[in-house]
């Protein structure tokens, strides 16, 4: 009787079933992908911003950096132009029919006329002057013979009027360009204590002048320098 009560109580147990309940997470799973997804694009955007930015720093200072290099540019040739331009003072042209002997003569006869006279006065004393005085011969390159030269001059300085040598002596040249009221002025060579030290010229000079290396190095040829 026993028996037959406890396989029918073994019997009831076994046939429960166990329940399971089962939850849909689909849409929380399909927000919670969005969220990630937007604050990804976000950190894109973040970074594209700011790549764009130093972007820009960088070309505002690689403009700025050729704006000041452009700058610096224009007074280097400036400050060149302004070294290869000089005023034309004391300068005075002689005639070509006149030789340097005879110049040099008048020149002489003049400066000895114009000597100050002694007056006989006990004051103030009589005191000596010493004037001294520049003498210039051109060469005018009517033939052409220089490219782009107008003429090459020869300066003689003389300490005064019973000098009998110049002192000193320099040559220069005047180009066929024009800068400003004159002709551009080549410096050519000095003449002193029996020395000739001729002067050089870069390319930016060259190119300010409008003339070529071999035209600088023929106008020495052209300077009529004199020796005791």
């Amino acid at each position: 009787m026993n028996s037959e009560i406890d396989n029918t109580e073994s019997m009831l147990r076994d046939s429960k079933y166990k329940e399971y309940e089962q939850n849909d997470f689909t849409v929380f799973n399909a927000y919670i992908d969005s969220l990630a997804y937007n604050q990804k694009a976000k950190i894109k955007q973040i970074s594209f911003a700011n790549k764009a930015n130093r972007l820009k720093i960088i070309i505002l200072s690689l403009i700025a950096l050729l704006i000041v290099s452009v700058c610096l540019l224009f007074w280097v040739l400036s400050a060149k132009g302004l070294a290869l331009t000089t005023t034309a003072k004391f300068n005075a042209t002689t005639s070509s029919a006149k030789s340097l002997e005879n110049i040099r003569s008048a020149a002489k006869t003049r400066l000895k006329a114009e000597a100050p006279t002694v007056v006989e006065l006990v004051q103030p004393p009589v005191l000596s002057v010493d004037r001294n005085f520049t003498i210039f011969e051109t060469f005018n390159d009517d033939q052409n013979k220089l490219e782009n030269i107008n003429s090459v001059t020869t300066g003689y300085q003389y300490s005064n009027s019973e000098e009998e040598f110049p002192s000193y002596q320099f040559c220069y040249a005047r180009g066929n360009k024009v800068m400003g009221n004159a002709r551009i002025r080549i410096d050519v060579a000095e003449f002193s204590s029996g020395k000739i030290s001729p002067h050089e010229m870069d390319n930016d000079g060259l190119k300010q002048a409008n003339i070529s290396q071999n035209t600088f190095e023929k106008l020495i040829n052209y300077c009529r320098f004199e020796s005791q």
